[in-house]
């Protein structure tokens, strides 16, 4: 008889009352009839054990007997001693030994009765003895026959038990294994994570301490380097420095470029694909899932389970995948939570766990439809076809895992990019019903197999309960009153944006840069949904944190230039082109309605009163597009527009939840290139007061430079959030200018910004440039008209760094790491992505890292 590997795919089935030995076993690629493959804690007692089962004995037809066959040895002595001779004869002393101590377990525990001693049975037995035995025939176990004297199964009959025997314990066991293998690969990758977090730690630290910059600085400006910034060919540096050339590789072409070129945030049609690093991951992992369920399986005919190949070969894959698919669960579950422990050890955000949640959930369903299938071809494959199909609809676990697989199958297209991007609250609902369903519907689906599954359905149960639980931690952590958070908000036609001001001074936690909160408006209609926003600014009593309005003589400056820049409009500019010129964005007034002009100064305002001046507030700048965002304007703007209170911001209750997120360590970057569009501007606003000023320890300023490249569709936006939230950055107070006189000559403004506006109402702030002195713009401030070129700042800002010079000022000794952060629209971000891998590797001064602020559903 041949045994041969089975290799399709492979799904759940959990035998009810199945061996005690799931052991593995070497290949086994043929045998005869009567080879007997006796594996180390191969199932030979089980195999004796078997060849009983269906038989009966002349001493066993007394009243009183079992009639399960597994316990008849406790009381019929024919049946022990045909049972201790067949493991005379076929077993090893220690698996005779151990089988009979289970069996003696069974005996006390179902009949209070100890089976006699092996030797006390069998130990007259002879070899003569024993070779005159009576052999048991495969036709007479078939036809269950009753014997009077003790009987040993044939060499070739025990043989085809055993190998029936070993390939269920064969598969069965890595049915179990490679169902924990799923946790063990994704613990293998969030401790390869852990070790890069580690890694890029101890880098950071290693670079800040040492003088590896030093040297930089003291090389010739553009030793080395070709014209474009990149190594000449006498360059030794890679050689002079080999862990950071391979560090560089692979940043370059593993963990930070696109999967297939250009695209990462941008979707392809209805779905998206992840960067390269996170691509290779959910590879590992369906290539893992399809090797195992396609290896571990031994196939024969005349199999005593199932006699037909066909039939092993689709048993055997359906309990497979059926168990690995279920062993999937609690993974879908931790990686679709907020409060995943995972992220905070990690450091990776929300966006790449919801990528994993997404795969595994897909790989899953595929297991699940393979099971299905797998199980439907078996029953139709039966003597009863169609008829016993049908009346397996009338049992509970049939039903269920048939349930289970179709509302999991309606998950997929109900989970897509379009759904998430376009009606995600009706995606939300779906997803937490759907999701409940197939959970009940597991439960009762492994009910056939006891409480023995039930573990899994729990564990999902109480991910989902602890990750609700947090939420109401971080909620009451937030506001102990939570009902009674009152959020001021006011809505600007002509930017399109709603500033948001919600106190925080009742938080147990200090807001950091970099998080967000999920926003409960109880007073909206749908007041249990919520939605992420980033913290823009800290309004700490009477100062600010990120100040929303300048003081003194430099408040009046910059409404007297950008007043008089407004009477010098050149209505003849290319909007074809990108030019550059200043613009009156932090004028005072302006044409518009009332909701434009509700707080110029400063935003929401809780109060005038002295009181009020020392709450601390979070601020957010809001983007209105749908559903909530776009009440929420519509409520701010119907108060701001009231005859009575023109400036009055409208009053509303919210529950806040966070923060969430992580503070990207930006301090230990020497200079950070931020680009971003509309709304994205809340990420560099949110950094600024932690990057600047820059102070050493010897208390003098060093020479971190952050330059901001902002795409922002309407002029009026722009001009609210310059003259509100930077104009103290780009207008410095008095004895706070940030000079940087002592260090080299080095004069130019530590934040610069280049505002492109991109929408035709940009047109009347256009203007010529300005002769008169006072009329000169901040230093570092540009307006530009039409899209940036983001791979062409990229590439500006790396080669200046890599040549040594300061970008704005052309100052040499620049030199350093750089952090490029894209904030804004897909192609956006996928432009800053590619310019980066393209410029890794090229430059020899700065050390380039990318950073990626966003939030992916």
């Amino acid at each position: 008889m041949r045994l041969c590997y089975f290799a399709p795919v492979r799904l759940l089935f959990l035998a009810s009352g199945l061996l005690p030995w799931a052991a593995g076993a070497d290949d086994i690629s043929s045998s005869s009839s009567g080879d007997l493959q006796t594996p180390l804690g191969g199932p030979c007692f089980e195999a004796c054990q078997w060849t009983l089962r269906p038989i009966r004995f002349a001493d066993d037809d007394g009243a009183g007997l079992s009639p399960l066959p597994k316990v008849r040895s406790c009381q019929s002595r024919l049946d022990l001693t045909s049972l201790y001779l067949c493991t005379k004869v076929y077993c090893t002393e220690d698996e005779r030994e151990a089988g009979l101590d289970y069996l003696d377990s069974i005996c006390r525990k179902s009949f209070r009765l100890a089976i006699p001693p092996f030797e006390e049975v069998v130990g007259n037995y002879t070899d003569d003895d024993v070779a005159r035995v009576r052999r048991l025939r495969q036709d007479e176990w078939d036809a269950a026959a009753t014997f009077s004297e003790p009987v040993i199964a044939s060499d070739e009959f025990f043989g085809l038990t055993f190998n029936t025997l070993y390939a269920w314990s064969y598969a069965y066991r890595r049915h179990i294994l490679y169902g924990f293998a799923m946790f063990v690969f994704w613990g293998v990758v969030v401790a390869i994570g852990l070790l890069g977090r580690a890694a890029v730690a101890v880098s950071h630290l290693r670079i800040a301490s040492s003088s590896n910059t030093q040297d930089w600085d003291k090389a010739a400006p553009h030793e080395g380097l070709g014209e474009d910034g990149s190594p000449s060919s006498g360059s030794d540096d890679t050689r002079r420095r080999p862990l950071l050339r391979h560090f560089t590789w692979l940043k370059r072409y593993v963990t930070l470029p696109a999967t297939f070129g250009y695209r990462s945030s941008q979707p392809f049609g209805w779905y998206t694909v992840p960067p390269r690093i996170q691509s290779l991951t959910i590879l590992a992992f369906v290539v893992l899932n399809i090797v195992f369920c396609v290896h571990g399986y031994f196939v024969f005919p005349g199999n005593l389970y199932f006699p037909k190949v066909f039939t092993q070969g689709w048993r055997y894959v359906s309990d497979r995948t059926g168990i690995i698919s279920f062993a999937n669960f609690p993974l879908i579950w931790l990686f679709g939570m907020r409060n995943n422990l995972l992220m905070w050890l990690t450091g990776w955000d929300f966006g790449t766990y919801n990528n994993f949640h997404r795969w595994v959930a897909r790989v899953s369903t595929v297991q699940a439809i393979v099971h299905s299938i797998g199980y439907t071809v078996l029953v139709l494959d039966a003597d009863d076809g169609w008829e016993g199909f049908v009346e397996y609809w009338h049992i509970r676990w049939w039903y269920t895992g048939e349930i289970a697989t179709i509302f999991m199958c309606l998950l997929l297209p109900l989970s897509l990019y379009w759904m998430r991007r376009h009606v995600y609250e009706a995606f939300l609902i779906t997803h937490i019903m759907l999701s409940v369903i197939i959970l009940f519907s597991m439960w009762g689906h492994v009910s056939v197999f006891g409480a023995r599954y039930y573990q899994i359905v729990w564990i999902c149960v109480l991910i989902w309960l602890a990750d609700r639980a947090l939420r109401v931690l971080r909620t009451l952590a937030f506001n102990i009153r939570f009902w009674d958070s009152k959020a001021r908000a006011t809505y600007d036609e002509d930017a399109n944006i709603v500033r948001l001001a919600i106190p925080c001074g009742a938080s147990l936690y200090r807001p950091r840069p970099g998080t967000f909160y999920y926003l409960h408006l109880l007073d909206d209609v749908r007041f249990w949904e919520s939605h992420p926003f980033t913290v823009a600014s800290i309004h700490r009593g009477g100062s600010h944190l990120r100040s929303s309005s300048s003081s003194g003589g430099t408040e009046m400056e910059e409404d007297s230039f950008f007043h008089n820049r407004h009477n010098h409009h050149n209505n003849h500019q290319n909007y074809d082109e990108t030019t550059e010129e200043t613009s009156p964005l932090l004028e005072g007034g302006g044409g518009g309605s009332t909701t434009g002009t509700a707080d110029k100064a400063g935003g929401p305002r809780l109060n005038e009163d002295k009181a009020d001046e020392q709450i601390t507030t979070m601020n957010f700048l809001i983007r209105p597009y749908d559903s909530s965002t776009r009440r929420l304007a519509q409520r701010a703007a119907a108060v701001a527009t009231d005859a009575s209170w023109p400036q009055q911001p409208a009053s509303m209750r919210v529950i806040v939840e966070g923060p969430y997120g992580h503070t990207q360590p930006f301090h230990r970057f020497d200079d950070l290139l931020f680009v971003v569009g509309g709304s994205g501007i809340v990420v560099p606003l949110s950094y600024l007061d932690t990057l600047l000023p820059v102070t050493t320890t010897s208390g003098t300023t060093a020479r971190r430079r952050i330059h901001i490249v902002w795409a922002v569709r309407e002029a009026a936006f722009a001009s609210s959030v310059i003259r509100e939230d930077l104009a103290d950055y780009l207008h410095p107070r008095n004895g706070d200018n940030n000079n940087n006189n002592n260090n080299g000559g080095y004069t130019a403004p530590p934040l610069s910004l280049d505002v492109y506006v991109t929408g035709r109402e940009a047109d009347p702030l256009s203007c010529q440039p300005a002769e008169e002195e006072e009329l000169q713009p901040p230093k570092g401030f540009r307006v530009l008209h039409g899209r940036p070129d983001v791979r062409g700042e990229v590439q500006d800002t790396v080669r200046a760094l890599g040549c040594g010079r300061d970008r704005e000022s052309g100052d040499q000794g620049r030199s350093g790491r750089l952090a490029v952060v894209a904030c804004g629209p897909a192609r956006m971000a996928d432009d800053a992505r590619k310019a980066v891998v393209d410029m890794l590797g090229r430059a020899r001064g700065p050390s380039v890292e990318y950073f990626e602020e966003s939030f992916n559903w």
